[in-house]
């Protein structure tokens, strides 16, 4: 369950990393046996930036309704994104008794939080995510790997790989989406040299020529192109199998966050996603 609530992009994190650096930490990370049940982009942000991070562990036998809770109506999420933590919430529902008490992994998905509450039903989900019925049955269909005739032709066997919203990704877009490592590589390289850039010191005369801000804000700004670049989803026009000519995805099959953030919410909220 844990795993399906969205991650922020690595240039928001990095942002919020600094502004944490900046104010301190207002919030602590709270874990639950030994594991991060709710701040894992505050603690990822923080040990990028070398600093130490305030954890305090959640004391109750069970940490489902706690995640839930901080994670239901964050602002940043899409309807998709409500729609398919609604779907995940209530796959134990379709599995057995919807009265009964589950303990089973739902879809494989939340194995830091074992459940001991009633299982929730779609349309308690639905509800508790403010999205409709519809909605979470469409997501629980790509869950499941019960699309259409297109997604049928890729497949959802067992390590598929899958986007960010729970989509197999077809194999025609997969080279793209096999890069995303190298991306993260000059990520990793420009971070490295922003950090090596402000341990530079301002007033040594070595440096009188060079604006070093102005370096580590052009630095900064490599970062949030080259991280406006990792595939996140796939392609909502070409559905990642006709890409040649897509003007979206520029032939690649899939898109960056950054991208799909652009993309009309007539596609991205209407159910029209990803086939």
């Amino acid at each position: 369950m844990l795993k399906d609530v969205p991650m922020m992009p690595l240039h928001e994190r990095d942002a919020l990393g600094a502004d944490i650096e900046k104010h301190g930490q207002e919030f602590p990370i709270r874990t639950w046996q030994g594991k991060i049940i709710d701040g894992r982009n505050r603690y990822l942000a923080m040990i990028a930036r070398g600093l130490e991070p305030k954890v305090l562990p959640l004391d109750r036998t069970n940490a489902k309704a706690f995640v839930a809770s901080v994670n239901y109506f964050r602002k940043h999420w899409t309807t998709q994104e409500r729609s398919h933590f609604a779907a995940i919430m209530s796959l134990e529902s379709e599995a057995g008794n919807p009265d009964t008490k589950g303990a089973t992994p739902l879809n494989g998905s939340n194995e830091l939080i074992t459940s001991v509450e009633p299982v929730i039903t779609q349309t308690e989900a639905a509800k508790q995510m403010g999205v409709s019925v519809a909605s979470v049955k469409r997501a629980r269909r790509r869950i499941k790997g019960k699309t259409n005739s297109k997604q049928s032709q890729v497949g959802a066997g067992v390590g598929e790989p899958v986007d960010d919203y729970g989509c197999v990704v077809p194999t025609s877009a997969r080279p793209y989406w096999n890069r995303k490592p190298e991306a993260r590589n000059v990520l990793n390289q420009i971070s490295a040299a922003r950090g090596q850039v402000k341990k530079l010191v301002p007033d040594d005369p070595m440096w009188a020529n060079v604006n070093l801000n102005g370096v580590i804000a052009d630095l900064n700004s490599a970062y949030n192109r080259f991280a406006a670049a990792i595939p996140a989803y796939v392609c909502p026009y070409c559905s990642g199998v006709k890409v040649d000519g897509c003007k979206c995805c520029k032939g690649k099959g899939v898109v960056s966050k950054f991208v799909w953030s652009t993309i009309p919410k007539a596609i991205t909220e209407a159910g029209k996603y990803p086939f």
